[in-house]
C-alpha cells in the first residue's frame, strides 16, 4: 500500500491537515498575544475548537456513513478543510478583528472535523484485505507526529522571513499554501487503489494478504 502513489497522497493529506491545525493551536496564544488579545480570548478559541470539533465530527461521521460515494465525500471535505484552515490562518494575522477570528476558528473546526472521518474512512476501505485497520491507524499517527515535529522545527527558520514583529506571518502563510496545495492535489488526482491489483502484487512477491472484514 505504501508504494501506491494515491494511497501515499491520501495518508499524507490526512496527516498534514491534522498536524498543521494542531501546531497552530499550540502557537495560537503567542500569535494573539503579540496583537494584544487577552489570554482568556485564546482560551475561548481553544474551547470552541474542542466543543465544535466534537460536534462537527459526529456530523462528518454520519455524512460519510450515509454516503454512496465515500471518495467523492472525502474530496469535498478535503477542500472544505483546506479553505477553512487557510481562512483561519489569514484571520489570526490581522489585528483587531476579534469577532472574525471567532467565526474562522469555528470554520476551521468544522472543516477539519468533516475531513478526518471522511479521509480516514478512505484510508481504511482502500486498505481492506491488504492492511489491518490497526496498521492503517498506526501509519496515520506516525505520519502525523512526524509532520508535527517537522512543522515545529520549521517555525523558527520561517519566522526570520516575516516582515511583522511577531515573526508568525511567514510560517502561517507558508503553512496555508502547503495545506491548500496538498488538498487541491488530493481532490483533483486521488484515485482509490485497486485492491485486486494490490492483492495480485502481494501474491507475485509471495507475501500473504491479510484478510480484514469490510
Amino acid at each position: 500500500m505504501m508504494t501506491n502513489p494515491s494511497y501515499i497522497l491520501l495518508v499524507v493529506t490526512l496527516s498534514l491537515n491534522l498536524s498543521a491545525l494542531g501546531i497552530e493551536q499550540l502557537i495560537l496564544e503567542d500569535i494573539l498575544g503579540s496583537q494584544n488579545y487577552s489570554n482568556s480570548f485564546c482560551g475561548t478559541l481553544i474551547a470552541h475548537a474542542y466543543f465544535f470539533g466534537t460536534f462537527f465530527m459526529l456530523m462528518g461521521a454520519a455524512w460519510i456513513d450515509n454516503s454512496a460515494n465515500y471518495v467523492k465525500v472525502s474530496r469535498i471535505s478535503s477542500m472544505i478543510c483546506a479553505l477553512s484552515v487557510v481562512t483561519f490562518n489569514i484571520s489570526i494575522l490581522l489585528p483587531n478583528i476579534k469577532d472574525v477570528i471567532l467565526v474562522t476558528n469555528v470554520m476551521a473546526s468544522f472543516g477539519c472535523s468533516l475531513m478526518y472521518p471522511a479521509l480516514f474512512q478512505v484510508c481504511l476501505r482502500a486498505a481492506v484485505s491488504i492492511l489491518p485497520e490497526a496498521t492503517v491507524a498506526a501509519i496515520v499517527i506516525v505520519l502525523q507526529n512526524t509532520m508535527s515535529g517537522l512543522l515545529m522545527n520549521l517555525l523558527e527558520p520561517l519566522k526570520s522571513l516575516s516582515s511583522s514583529s511577531d515573526g508568525y506571518e511567514a510560517p502561517m502563510i507558508i503553512f496555508a499554501c502547503i495545506i491548500m496545495t496538498v488538498n487541491v492535489l488530493y481532490a483533483t488526482s486521488f484515485k482509490a487503489p485497486s485492491r485486486e491489483k494490490l492483492q495480485q502484487k502481494l501474491q507475485d512477491i509471495g507475501s500473504p494478504s491479510v484478510l480484514v472484514n469490510e
